[in-house]
C-alpha cells in the first residue's frame, strides 16, 4: 500500500482519478489510462480486478484520510461511486450510489460471548427447529452469534432473539399462504435477517433454498439467468430478500412463473404484531433445505437434504474435529454455501458453542479482520477454502500479524477446493510469529451431497503430504511413493484429508464400482446417514450417482492409504492426452503464477478433435494486457510454465479480459461453462450496462407481466361480483328468514341459500365422504380457515347439523336472532358461568340426537396451518359418548383470506372422514381423542401442522379459556 496520510480536506474528483491512474500505471502497462473517467468501469474498462480494487481502496484511504465501508468493494464500480463513498465516509454529503449498502440491521446492546459452558447437546432433537427450541427454551439470553457487521459494529444475537426473529418471518410467510414443503428462496447477505429467514422458513414448514445475493449489478444478466434456473428447478414460491435486491428480485420474478411472493425481511423483523408462538410439525425425514451445487462442473443441481441428514453430519463433524464446549468458531464463509452454512453456523447452533461471523465482503476487503477476530475473541476453530490462506499471506503484512494472539487456534479446516501443500507451508510460516501452530491446519474433504463433511484427519496432527511419482501416477493411476531424492519436476504432491467421519464410510472404486486397493486412483464413493435424499426433480442425475447398497459416487477422483483419503481431481475435469491423465487445477496454478495473468482467473479443459479422436488442452487466462506483442509473449510464457510443471505444453492458450472466466458463487472456476463459451466464440463478450441488461430482462418479462395484470384485473372483477352477489343474497335471505318457522325449517332454508349463493359465485364445494357421517348425534370437528367455512359446511352437510357459535354473535342485530331461532348454540368464551351453561346446552343438543359442528381451533388467521385443538369439544364427546367426525376443509383460506374482502375463484373441497369413538371419560381419553382427530385432519389438508411452543398446564378444560 502506498501514499502518505494528509490533513483532511475536501475530497476532489480529480484526486480520486489521480489515485486510480497511479494504480493503473503501477499494476499494468498504463493502457487503461485511455479509458479513465469518472464513469469508467473499474473492472471492464480499467482492468482492475477484485484484488486490485482492494489495493485501490487502501491507496485512497491513505491519500484521503478516510475509511471506506467494507461493502465498497462490492458496490463501487466507477471512480464517481468511489468519490461518493469517500464523501459519505468523511461526512461531506450523502453517497449517491446505484445500490445501497444493504439491509438495516438491528444492533443489540453490548454483549460478550458466553464464558459458561452451553447446555448439553439436544441429542433427542430430530430437526433443526427442535434444536433451536431446545436452546431458546433453556438459555434464551445466551449469545449464539456475534455478528461483525461491515460497518465495524458488533451485533449480538441470542437464542431467544433468533427464535423471535424466526417466528416473525414464519408468520409473514404463513400470511402469504405458505404450504408445507413449499420452497422458500433466500437471497440475503450475511446478516441478522439471513439467520431469521433460514430458521423462519423451516419454522413455517417451508424448505429454505439459499441463493447468493447480486453483489455486482454490472453482471446482472448472468446472475438472473443462473438464479432463474435455480428458482425454476426448485419451484420456489416465495423469495425473501431486502431493499437493495428489490429490483433484481422483480426481474427474477419475471423469469420464474411459480414465484408468487417477494418478502422484505426487514419489514417482517420490524413487525412486532406477527405471531411467534407456533412452529410447523416437522420430522427427521422431512426436507430441511435444498443446497444447490456450485456448478463448477455443469448446471447447478438441487441437493435435497433431510433434517436427519443435516443433524447426522453435524454430529459426525463435531466428533471428527473434537468439538469442545469452550470452542469459539470464527467464520467469514457465505451462508449460502454448504461449508459456511454448517461449519460456520448450524453446527454451533446445535451444540450451543459460540460463533463469530463476519461477511465474505469483509474478508475479501480486509483479510486481517478474520485473523484479528481470532485474537480478540480467542477463537479456536474455523474453516476456509485454500485461496483464503494464500490471500492472508499476500495481503496481511507481518507487522499486522505480530501483535496477534493465534496460539489458541486448534483446528483451522482447509477444504472446498484443491489443497496445495505449498499454500499450507506459506500460511503456517507467515502466522508463526503470532503463536500459530502448523498442527492446527486441518485438511478435510466434503461435498453438498453429504451435507458437507466426508473425511476428517485426527485433530492436532497437522497436514500430511504424500509425494508420488508423477509419470507412474499420470500413466497408470498408481500412487507410487516417490524417492526422497527425486526432483520436484518428477513428483506430484497430494495432501491427506483424513478418514471417514464417524458413522460414515469411504472407498475407492473403478468404473464398474468394484473396490480398488490402496494407492490406486479411482472414483471416491461414500455412504452414511448424511448421504442426500437425491437431486430435486432430477431423477436421471440422482440415478447416476446413487449406487447399490447406499453408496454414492462423489464425482471426485482419489486414492486411499491406510484409510486416509487423498484427492486427485474431478472425474469430469480430468484431461486425458496421449494416454496420460492431467489435472486442471495443476495446469491452472502454473498459468496463474505467470506475471501478467490474473491469479485465480484461469480455466483449463479438454476439447476433443473428432477427426483424430484425441483431446487438446485449452487454457483460458484473464489478463489486463492489451498490446498484441505483449500478449503473444505472455501466451508463450504460459505455455512454457505449464510444460515445465506437467511435462506437456497446452495446445492452445486463449487470453481474455478481466471477468470473462465464469465462476461459481463460492469462487470456483466453472470449467464446463468456460468450455461452452469458448466453443461458442462468446468468451469475453461485454455484458453491457446495468440499464441495458435490466431493460432486456424487463422486456422479456413483459408477456408475463401483461398476463399477470390481466389475471389481477380478472380477480378483481370476479371478487367484486362475488362480494356483491354474496351480500345481496345474504341481505335478502336475512329478511326472508324472519318469516320462516324456527328450528329445522329455518335450518333447511339457510342450507338452500348457502348452496344457491356458493353455486352462483362458483364456489360450490366438492363434497366426499358423506357416508362416514353416523346416524344420530356426533361432534363434527372441521379445521377452520376462513369466514367462508360455516357457509361451506351449511351447503355441504345435511340440514340436521347445529353449529356452536361464539356468544358475541348474539349482539348482531341482523344475524343474532336468526342464529338463535335456527337452534344453533351460542357459547360465551370469556365468562365462565355462562360458558358452562353453553356447554350444557351443547350436551343437551347431542342428547336430542342432532350432530353439532364445533371448530376445535377456536379461531383462524391468514397464516396457513392447523392450529392446536382445544379440549372442550372432545370433553363433550367423551362425556356424552358420541363419536367425533373429523372434517377436512381445503381451499377456503385461499378463497377468502383473513383481512380481505374480495373472494377468489378457487376449488373448495369438504372431506368427511371416518368417525372416531371415545374410549372413556378420563383426561387421557379426552387428549387421545383430540390428538386422533387432529392427526386425521392434518393428513388430509395441504397446510402445516402447528404446535404451541410453550405449554403451561393443560388448557381447554376451563370454558373461560376457550
Amino acid at each position: 500500500m502506498s501514499g502518505t496520510p494528509s490533513a483532511p480536506g475536501p475530497i476532489e474528483e480529480a484526486t480520486v482519478l489521480a489515485v486510480v491512474g497511479e494504480l493503473i500505471s503501477a499494476v499494468g502497462d498504463g493502457r487503461g489510462l485511455g479509458h479513465l473517467n469518472l464513469d469508467a468501469s473499474l473492472e471492464r474498462e480499467l482492468g482492475l480486478g477484485s484484488l486490485e480494487r482492494v489495493e485501490l481502496l487502501g491507496r485512497l484511504e491513505a491519500r484521503l484520510g478516510v475509511v471506506f465501508p467494507e461493502e465498497a468493494l462490492s458496490v463501487a464500480d466507477t471512480p464517481r461511486q468511489l468519490v461518493a463513498l469517500a464523501r459519505q465516509a468523511r461526512g461531506d454529503g450523502a453517497a449517491d450510489m446505484s445500490v445501497s449498502a444493504g439491509p438495516k440491521a438491528h444492533v443489540s446492546e453490548d454483549m460478550s460471548l458466553p464464558t459458561e459452558p452451553p447446555s448439553p447437546a439436544p441429542t433427542a432433537a430430530q430437526t433443526l427447529i427442535e434444536a433451536l427450541e431446545y436452546h431458546a427454551g433453556r438459555t434464551p439470553g445466551r449469545v449464539h452469534v456475534m455478528l461483525l457487521r461491515e460497518d465495524g459494529r458488533e451485533e449480538a444475537i441470542t437464542y431467544g432473539a433468533l427464535r423471535r426473529d424466526a417466528g416473525r418471518v414464519a408468520a409473514a410467510l404463513r400470511r402469504r399462504g405458505l404450504k408445507p414443503g413449499a420452497k422458500v428462496a433466500i437471497m440475503l447477505p450475511t446478516s441478522r435477517g439471513y439467520f431469521a429467514a433460514f430458521m423462519g422458513a423451516q419454522l413455517a414448514g417451508g424448505v429454505p433454498v439459499p441463493l447468493y445475493p447480486p453483489f455486482r449489478l454490472d453482471r446482472i444478466a448472468e446472475y438472473i439467468q443462473r438464479e432463474a434456473q435455480i428458482l425454476a428447478n426448485a419451484e420456489a414460491e416465495v423469495l425473501i430478500t431486502f431493499a437493495r435486491a428489490a429490483r433484481v428480485a422483480e426481474l427474477v420474478r419475471d423469469q420464474v412463473p411459480a414465484l408468487g411472493q417477494v418478502v422484505d425481511v426487514d419489514e417482517a423483523l420490524a413487525d412486532a404484531s406477527l405471531d411467534t408462538a407456533v412452529a410447523a410439525d416437522l420430522r427427521g425425514e422431512d426436507t430441511a433445505l435444498l443446497q444447490y451445487t456450485s456448478g463448477s462442473t455443469g448446471d447447478p443441481k438441487g441437493v435435497e437434504l433431510t433434517h436427519a441428514n443435516v443433524l447426522a453430519n453435524i454430529r459426525a463433524a463435531a466428533e471428527g474435529c473434537g468439538l469442545r464446549a469452550g470452542d469459539v468458531m470464527i467464520s467469514w464463509l457465505p451462508l449460502y454455501h454448504d461449508m459456511g452454512l454448517v461449519g460456520g453456523w448450524l453446527m454451533n447452533l446445535y451444540f450451543g458453542t459460540a460463533t463469530v461471523i463476519l461477511s465474505p465482503v469483509t474478508f475479501l476487503a480486509r483479510p486481517e479482520r478474520w485473523l484479528q477476530a481470532f485474537s480478540h475473541y480467542k477463537g479456536t476453530i474455523s474453516c476456509a477454502p485454500n485461496f483464503a490462506f494464500d490471500l492472508c499471506v499476500k495481503r496481511v503484512p507481518p507487522e499486522t500479524i505480530a501483535p496477534l494472539q493465534l496460539g489458541p487456534i486448534r483446528a483451522l479446516l482447509n477444504g472446498s477446493e484443491p489443497i496445495l501443500a505449498s499454500t499450507l507451508d506459506r500460511f503456517a510460516a507467515h502466522l508463526a510469529p503470532a503463536g500459530f501452530h502448523r498442527e492446527a491446519l486441518f485438511c478435510a474433504y466434503g461435498l453438498a451431497e453429504n451435507m458437507v463433511a466426508v473425511t476428517f484427519p485426527p485433530p492436532g496432527r497437522g497436514p500430511f503430504v504424500d509425494r508420488v511419482e508423477r509419470a507412474t501416477f499420470e500413466g497408470s493411476g498408481e500412487a507410487r511413493a516417490a524417492a526422497g531424492e527425486a526432483p520436484e519436476s518428477e513428483v506430484l504432491q497430494f495432501v491427506g484429508c483424513g478418514a471417514a467421519v464417524p458413522s460414515h464410510e469411504v472407498r475407492i472404486a473403478d468404473e464398474a464400482g468394484a473396490p480398488l486397493p490402496d494407492r490406486r486412483q479411482g472414483r471416491i464413493l461414500f455412504r452414511g446417514p448424511s448421504a442426500f435424499k437425491g437431486y430435486y426433480r432430477n431423477p436421471e442425475a440422482t440415478a447416476k450417482v446413487k449406487l447399490a447398497d447406499g453408496w454414492v459416487d462423489s464425482g471426485d477422483l482419489g486414492y486411499l492409504v491406510d484409510g486416509e483419503l487423498f484427492i486427485s481431481g474431478r472425474v469430469k475435469d480430468l484431461i486425458i492426452k496421449g494416454g496420460r491423465n492431467y489435472y486442471p487445477h495443476e495446469i491452472e496454478a502454473a498459468a496463474g503464477a505467470v506475471p501478467g495473468v490474473r491469479q485465480g482467473c484461469v480455466a483449463a479443459f479438454a476439447v476433443r478433435d473428432e477427426a483424430s479422436g484425441t483431446e487438446s488442452i485449452v487454457v483460458v487466462a484473464e489478463t489486463k494486457e492489451e498490446r498484441p506483442e505483449a500478449r503473444q509473449a505472455l501466451q508463450q510464457k504460459i505455455g512454457e510454465a505449464i510444460a515445465s510443471t506437467v511435462g506437456v505444453p497446452p495446445d492452445r492458450v486463449v487470453l481474455t479480459g478481466p471477468g470473462a472466466v465464469p465462476k461459481t458463487s463460492s469462487g470456483k472456476i466453472r470449467r464446463s461453462d468456460t468450455r461452452r463459451l469458448y466453443l461458442a466464440g462468446e468468451l469475453g463478450r461485454s455484458h453491457g450496462s446495468f440499464a441495458r441488461q435490466a431493460a432486456g430482462l424487463y422486456l422479456r418479462g413483459l408477456p408475463r407481466r401483461a398476463k399477470a395484470l390481466a389475471g389481477r384485473a380478472g380477480e378483481v372483477a370476479y371478487g367484486s361480483f362475488a362480494l356483491g352477489t354474496f351480500g345481496g343474497m345474504l341481505a335478502a335471505s336475512t329478511a326472508a328468514g324472519r318469516l320462516i318457522p324456527a328450528g329445522k325449517p329455518l335450518r333447511s332454508f339457510s342450507r338452500n341459500v348457502a348452496r344457491a349463493t356458493l353455486t352462483t359465485i362458483g364456489l360450490r364445494p366438492q363434497v366426499t365422504g358423506l357416508e362416514n357421517m353416523p346416524e344420530g348425534p356426533c361432534v363434527l370437528a372441521p379445521n377452520h380457515c376462513s369466514y367462508l367455512d360455516p357457509f361451506v359446511l351449511l351447503a355441504a352437510l345435511p340440514d340436521t347439523i347445529r353449529f356452536v357459535v361464539k356468544g358475541e354473535c348474539r349482539d348482531n342485530r341482523a344475524f343474532g336472532p336468526l342464529i338463535q331461532r335456527a337452534g344453533h348454540v351460542l357459547i360465551e368464551r370469556l365468562q365462565a358461568e355462562r360458558a358452562l351453561a353453553g356447554l350444557e346446552a351443547v350436551a343437551e343438543v347431542l342428547r336430542s340426537g342432532s350432530p353439532v359442528v364445533v371448530f376445535p381451533e377456536g379461531t383462524f388467521s391468514r397464516e396457513a396451518g392447523l392450529r392446536p385443538f382445544k379440549l372442550g369439544a372432545f370433553r363433550l364427546a367423551c362425556e356424552t359418548g358420541v363419536p367425533v367426525v373429523p372434517i377436512a376443509l381445503r381451499g377456503t383460506r385461499n378463497a377468502l383470506h383473513d383481512g380481505t374482502w374480495l373472494p377468489r375463484h378457487v376449488p373448495i373441497e369438504v372431506q368427511v372422514l371416518p368417525p372416531i369413538t371415545p374410549a372413556g371419560k378420563t383426561l387421557v381419553d379426552i387428549v387421545r381423542l383430540r390428538d386422533l382427530t387432529a392427526d386425521a385432519i392434518a393428513a388430509h389438508i395441504d397446510e402445516p401442522r402447528l404446535h404451541a411452543v410453550m405449554v403451561a398446564g393443560i388448557q381447554g378444560l376451563d370454558p373461560s379459556e376457550r
